[in-house]
């Protein structure tokens, strides 16, 4: 399993990453590389851990998957894309956004910057993790498109 995840900064990241994904029991091999944001990791192939499993765990542990591959053990190869896994969702989507900053108006100031695109209906930033949860209709609006306002509120 390969998995280039956004939002990864430092080792602490690294971990919460890993342990997050240590509750799928037999998961060994595990790597992160926090300047690229490559996770792979090894999974016994009679448990049969799908794409949508990945995508979840990683979004549970305060991360956004950006790509992902699996290599099964009969040789398939399953891929996808950013594209493509926000196009799996439909209607409104949250996702989270790492960001930087801790004070009050930079909160203020990057809340509204991203609750101002058109379609997200709900911004939350928790200060202690630095994770921005966007609550936003797929079909109006993208995370990149999010974030992009994000950076340009900065």
């Amino acid at each position: 399993f390969m998995v280039q995840v956004d939002g990864l900064g430092c080792p602490f990241c690294a971990y919460g990453l890993e342990k997050k994904f240590k509750e799928f029991k037999g998961i060994k091999d595990v790597k992160i590389d926090i300047e690229t944001g490559d996770f792979s990791f090894s999974y016994p192939s009679e448990k049969m851990l799908s794409m949508a499993d990945v995508e979840k765990q990683v979004e549970k542990a305060g991360y956004t998957p950006i790509t992902a591959k699996i290599e099964r053990a009969n040789g398939e190869i399953e891929e996808s894309s950013a594209n493509e896994m926000a196009k799996t969702s439909e209607g409104t989507v949250s996702k989270n956004i790492m960001v930087a900053g801790n004070c009050a108006m930079c909160e203020a100031r990057i809340t509204k910057a991203a609750g101002s695109v058109k379609g997200v209906s709900d911004v939350s930033w928790n200060k202690d993790t630095k994770i921005m949860n966007v609550s936003f209709d797929s079909g109006m609006t993208s995370l990149e498109e999010i974030d992009q306002r994000k950076e340009s509120a900065k």
